[in-house]
């Protein structure tokens, strides 16, 4: 073999074994995990009053049946907070006509004042002073439960934690795109949920998530990042996460879907809008984060190069490598409830290594400013 490919070997086998690292002992907690309540949700004599808020900014034609399946909640004890964020379609009239159906549903059009705040944050934080009990659950106005004891099962992981993470899939439809949009948001989660197990919590997602109210305002809200476009998921944890105080919940009946981006282009512009935060997250994360996408996507330009010097060669590193990935993400799919993921995976392992560039290049030039 000649130098370069010797070189080449060297070099990729090194990317992958740095990036395999993150798979045996990272991602592999949330293989393991197990649900520490099991069976269908059983409510206790001590019923925690929960408040939803939902903030929505021009979501009318998703909105009344989003909150109509929210409402349907088999839990004793809930009101439900709508925020109108500025709409210039509907969705003020749609909430009217909400609390009128249901008398635990209660509408709150933003201030003025904060008309023209970045992101949703604003909204947010004015619909959690609105909120009367102590437990918020969060979610967006474009979401719908995956059954009838999503709070109950949220509630149930919240223990003697303060805050619990959960999963917002998107919903699952025909064509390679969308098994893409759906394999980053499951690869995103694999994440946030395994560096939670792992007592470094960094993110969760605001479609999917319930804190204290006290927690909330010991670290006062987002009013140190309230001038960034996002924030209120992934910088607020964590300003307020600890190594104990964090739960998450991975139960498929707790799941909050919702759409995914109709174009490649909007799920660009959507990612790069949630990572304009990332320079703002502790350096242990920053670095943790930049090595596993730097190793992803070098090991496959090194691999891609290889192919092209020596087939059997590439060959020889891909498989072992890609296999562990395989062997770690399959059980997790299970869990995630995200199986037809599985016979795609070393294509859409790919693509995410090119997702990966794309957002490397385009991220400098992008506009970040709007939630909607």
């Amino acid at each position: 073999m000649s130098f370069t490919v010797i070189l080449l070997v060297f070099i990729s086998t090194i990317v992958g074994i740095v990036n395999s690292l993150y798979f045996l002992f990272i991602f592999i907690r949330l293989s393991y995990y197990r649900l520490k309540i099991k069976e269908k949700p059983q409510i206790t004599n001590t019923v925690i009053p929960i408040s939803v808020i939902i903030c929505a900014k021009n979501e009318g034609e998703l909105l009344f049946h989003s909150v109509e399946a929210i409402a349907s909640q088999d839990y004793p004890d809930f009101e439900i907070i709508l925020v109108d964020d500025h709409s210039n379609d509907n969705s003020p009239t749609i909430m009217e006509k909400l609390t009128e159906y249901y008398d635990f549903v209660h509408f709150f059009p933003a201030p003025d004042e904060i008309k023209d705040a970045p992101g949703k944050k604003a909204a947010l934080a004015f619909g959690i002073s609105k909120a009367k009990n102590k437990i918020l659950l969060l979610t967006d106005a474009d979401c719908h439960p995956s059954s009838k004891h999503w709070i109950q099962l949220m509630v149930n992981q919240l223990q003697n934690k303060e805050m619990v993470l959960g999963y917002g899939p998107t919903i699952k439809k025909q064509g390679l795109w969308n098994r893409f949009f759906q394999f980053e948001t499951f690869i995103t989660a694999v994440q946030y949920f395994s560096y939670s197990l792992t007592k470094i919590p960094y993110m969760g997602v605001g479609r999917n998530l319930l804190y204290k109210k006290s927690l909330y305002e010991k670290s006062n809200g987002f009013k140190s990042h309230l001038h960034l476009t996002s924030g209120d998921d992934d910088l607020f944890i964590q300003s307020v996460a600890g190594k104990n105080n964090t739960s998450i919940c991975i139960d498929s009946q707790a799941f909050m879907y919702s759409e995914a981006p109709k174009s490649f282009s909007q799920f660009i512009q959507q990612k790069l809008r949630h990572s304009s935060t990332s320079y703002a997250y502790s350096w242990l994360h920053k670095i943790l984060l930049f090595i596993f996408a730097f190793s992803h996507l070098s090991f496959y330009i090194l691999i891609s190069f290889l192919l092209v010097l020596k087939l059997k060669v590439a060959l020889f590193i891909y498989i072992p490598f890609i296999l562990i990935r395989w062997c770690v993400l399959w059980p997790i799919m299970q869990k995630l409830n995200e199986n037809n993921l599985k016979p795609l995976f070393p294509i859409l392992d790919f693509i995410f290594a090119v997702y990966i560039l794309i957002m490397a290049i385009w991220s400098p030039f992008a506009n970040k400013t709007q939630w909607k």
